[in-house]
């Protein structure tokens, strides 16, 4: 391990989205896995990350709406 994976990303944010993308090419197989590596993902998926950020998103709305 070179760390060069760790080190190599690029961050694009607007507005409206957040992308953090790995600047090296072998950066899928740690995503996905291999038959000789196992899954090594960086980010959870999209399910995992609501499943997170739901009860937030929900205590922040009953918070504002309570005002």
């Amino acid at each position: 391990d070179n760390g060069m994976l760790r080190q190599r990303w690029e961050h694009i944010a607007d507005d409206e989205q957040a992308i953090l993308r790995s600047a090296v090419n072998y950066g899928i197989f740690h995503d996905k896995g291999t038959k000789k590596m196992v899954q090594r993902r960086i980010l959870p998926t999209k399910k995992e990350a609501w499943e997170i950020l739901k009860p937030l998103y929900e205590a922040h709305l009953r918070r504002t709406l309570k005002d």
